[in-house]
């Protein structure tokens, strides 16, 4: 019995030191995709480099956060064959994260920004990947203002419910969301066809 509970307590502990060290793997490629965002709004950014492949095991928000960096830095780099091959690894990582996570609502945000960034870009497959996203969920306060933006640009094409979606995260994020992003947005929707709607929503929720 006391071996038994030996090795019991032995499984336990490499089992939460797997976790832990998969959680670090994790964090680490969030915060560097949190300083390329610094970086790219800056507008301080170097020339666009790939890290190496995520670890094995690796988590679904490694998966995501590594994705989203790769597709980043291809959108960056000038050589076409190289951009394909970074945006096709993007790809593969982003589906093996939705496998796990399919209702994850920044995964099929990331999947449009992906298809947008192929030459040619794929505005069917990146309007449905955007559909499936307010599907999932309605309001998102980091993916929201690019969702709006590209869902803007394909606004005669989008369907009524999903345009009814769009209005309301606007006038909602215009309501609640960060005050430095605010006139970013209104200006994005004031040159838009959807400025009327989302105003009076926006009014409408004051």
């Amino acid at each position: 019995m006391t071996a038994l509970l030996i090795g019991l307590s032995l499984c336990a502990a490499l089992l939460a030191l797997w976790t832990v060290y998969r959680e670090y793997q994790t964090r680490m490629v969030e915060l560097r995709l949190e300083d390329q965002t610094t970086l790219l709004a800056s507008g301080s950014a170097g020339p666009p480099s790939i890290p190496p492949p995520p670890p094995a095991a690796p988590t679904t928000r490694l998966l995501l956060a590594d994705a989203l960096y790769v597709a980043r830095e291809a959108a960056r780099e000038p050589d076409g064959q190289l951009r394909e091959a970074q945006l096709m690894r993007a790809h593969d990582e982003l589906g093996a994260a939705m496998q796990i996570r399919p209702h994850w609502a920044e995964g099929w945000v990331t999947a449009a920004y992906i298809a947008s960034l192929h030459r040619p870009p794929d505005p069917d497959l990146e309007r449905r990947a955007l559909l499936r996203s307010y599907t999932d969920a309605p309001y998102l306060e980091k993916a929201g203002y690019w969702r709006i933006e590209a869902s803007l640009q394909q606004w005669d094409q989008l369907p009524p419910a999903m345009r009814r979606k769009l209005v309301n995260e606007a006038a909602w994020l215009l309501r609640h969301g960060p005050v430095e992003n605010r006139r970013a947005l209104f200006d994005l929707a004031r040159n838009s066809p959807a400025y009327r709607p989302i105003f009076l929503r926006w009014r409408e929720i004051q």
